[in-house]
This record gives structure tokens, C-alpha cells and sequence, in this order.
């Protein structure tokens, strides 16, 4: 079963995220801005099936609506192609 782990992170703090395991980054401040800084263990980080990954979460449906760039409605019925 996936499971949403969920941090607010303030200036100057840092999270690593596990292999193979799904993320996103949110502003929720859209007044100023946010950095994002990666990288990988090797240039081959292989890929990870993001359908069942990400639409199997918690992920709150407005946020998931924003990184699709469309609606709740929309975004929930993806939920029925998984």
C-alpha cells in the first residue's frame, strides 16, 4: 500500500527522499519563492510506474489538480484509470 509522508519544510531545512520513491514539491507561499535542489546516486536512476503510485496516496486532490494543471473533477476521475 503507498503511503504519503508529508513535511512543511522552512528556509535553510532540507528532505531527502528514499529510492524509487514517488515525490512532489508544493509552494504553498505563491508570493515568494521556493528552491529545489537534486541530484541522483548515478545517471541511471531508472524509472518508478507513477499512475498507482500517485493517485493511490493522500495527496490532497487541490495540490494533485495544480501539478496537472487542471480541475478536481478531472483529477478525481483519473482515479477510475488506475
Amino acid at each position: 500500500m503507498n503511503k504519503l509522508y508529508k513535511q512543511t519544510l522552512q528556509a535553510g531545512n532540507i528532505f531527502m527522499f528514499a529510492k524509487g520513491l514517488v515525490h512532489f514539491q508544493y509552494n504553498p507561499d505563491g508570493k515568494k519563492p521556493a528552491m529545489a535542489i537534486s541530484s541522483f546516486r548515478n545517471p541511471h536512476p531508472g524509472t518508478v510506474s507513477l499512475a498507482l503510485n500517485l493517485f493511490t496516496t493522500a495527496i490532497d486532490d487541490d495540490i494533485l489538480a495544480k501539478a496537472l494543471k487542471t480541475d478536481v473533477v478531472t483529477t478525481i476521475s483519473f482515479l477510475g484509470l488506475t
